[in-house]
């Protein structure tokens, strides 16, 4: 119980960052599971294992990211209970939020081990590739139920308070991923089924572990699988939330793959070193998107307590944070970007070269997407879910698939494709932010007046 801040009393630029830098580094882990993969199998099993692994990370992300949105359903119940005191329905929260990850965990890896082959089809995965693409998600859908576990036991913690104890979790794991890389890939030969394996172990282990923590604690939010049942009302309310936010990632991700689809015709070379720098660029997004996780939980519990008038400064400390992380880690891959992407591809020049114009153009634009995803952690901290999710569908996702049906056609290069990202970000941050604003000061207003 120690381990947990206070985010609703006491200075918000130290709880926020002391709140957050947990987050960030347990982001940066999870991005190392995919990171660990690519690295060993491109140095040890060749660029096509590079590229096989690389090109399921838009799938896996989808994937991930509906698991993720849908977590947020049951973040912000525990945070608005928390907050208010209410025990009973901390309690209830807590195991409905636990069972539906673990329904959800299986229905979503028993599809996806089947759709696996038909989607790497549908995106055009080289040939060379195919066949260890497709074993590599199979094996990654299998270990399905201990992602999404994990997930929403660590969003349940983090809506406590509690951000430490998952990111030791995650530290742990991560390491025993990285080990199990090396052992299954150098010495027993084993490629990208070896870095499958490992992968889903680690994510096993950390769900087990987060549960653990959940059943150690000795209030209200504690785990007993005997209280294990799913509360009707409660789960309307986790989906009205989460279903939105699960949506419009899993959306996101959509045109992500629409994406990936042209990229895959430009070759493996290009496949391989836009996977390298997707790995990379994705460690500012993992940063920034701590601070959407503050700003949702801060905004949440404020809320519950009726502490409205804080929600506006919350708001500000979390956007200029996110503005901070981002300059500090661009400022890395400006100066490092080559050293980086050949950590992926050592020696592979045309590979490298196709990293660093990805990165050249998207890792900049990070800064307006880490401004958008606190705006929408804002929103949803105040129980608002569904219209932010139809303003990234359409400034987005169709933005981006509008660009790569009408743009790319007429201008088919990977600049083109890259710079669908700054274009529909700027766009959806636009209107993300004046909604996040009004929303504040109606509720501003509305407690004035009651």
């Amino acid at each position: 119980m120690k381990k947990e801040r206070d985010l609703i009393h006491g200075p918000l630029i130290p709880n926020m960052f002391l709140y957050a830098i947990p987050v960030l580094i347990s982001g940066i882990i999870q991005l190392l599971y995919n990171a660990a993969d690519i690295v060993v199998v491109g140095r040890f099993d060749g660029k096509e294992a590079l590229g096989a692994v690389g090109c399921c990370g838009t799938i896996a992300g989808l994937v991930t990211n509906l698991v993720i949105g849908l977590s947020v359903g049951g973040g912000v119940l525990t945070a608005f209970h928390f907050g208010a005191k209410n025990k009973h329905l901390l309690s209830k929260t807590v195991h409905t939020a636990i069972l539906i990850g673990i329904l959800g965990g299986i229905l979503v890896g028993g599809v996806g081990y089947f759709i696996s082959e038909p989607m790497h089809h549908l995106l055009k995965t080289p040939d060379g590739i195919l066949p260890l693409a497709v074993i590599y998600l199979k094996i990654c859908f299998i270990g399905m139920p201990g992602l999404v576990v994990y997930n929403f036991s660590a969003a349940i913690l983090r809506s406590l308070g509690d951000t430490k104890r998952p990111l030791w979790i995650l530290i742990f794991t991560g390491l025993v991923n990285v080990g199990l890389n090396l052992l299954l890939v150098i010495v027993f030969s084993l490629g990208v089924v070896g870095v499958a394996i490992a992968t889903i172990t680690a994510q096993a282990l950390s769900a087990i572990m987060v549960t653990l923590c959940l059943m150690k604690r000795t209030d209200a939010a504690r785990f007993s699988y005997k209280l294990l049942r799913i509360d009707k009302a409660l789960f309307i309310q986790m989906l009205k939330i989460g279903i939105p936010a699960g949506i419009q990632s899993s959306v996101f991700s959509i045109s992500n793959l629409v994406i990936q689809s042209a990229m895959n015709t430009f070759g493996e070379d290009a496949v391989a070193g836009n996977a390298a720098a997707a790995n990379i660029d994705g460690f500012i997004f993992m940063a920034t998107n701590a601070f959407y996780h503050a700003a949702l939980t801060f905004v949440g519990q404020l809320r519950g307590a009726g502490k409205i008038k804080r929600i506006p400064y919350a708001y500000a400390t979390a956007a200029c944070y996110a503005l901070a992380i981002w300059g500090v880690l661009y400022g890395v891959i400006f100066f490092f970007g080559e050293n980086l992407v050949s950590i992926y591809a050592p020696g592979e020049a045309q590979v490298i070269a196709y990293g660093m114009n990805r990165l050249h153009i998207i890792a900049f634009s990070y800064a307006v997407m880490g401004l958008l995803d606190v705006s929408q952690g804002v929103l949803r901290g105040l129980g608002i879910s569904f219209v932010p999710m139809c303003i990234s569908i359409l400034g987005i996702c169709g933005v981006r698939i509008a660009w790569i049906s009408l743009v790319f056609p007429r201008v088919k290069t990977l600049e083109c494709i890259y710079y669908s990202y700054p274009f529909s970000w700027i766009t959806t941050c636009t209107v993300m932010t004046c909604l996040a604003i009004w929303h504040i000061r109606k509720l501003i207003v509305s407690q004035r007046s009651a």
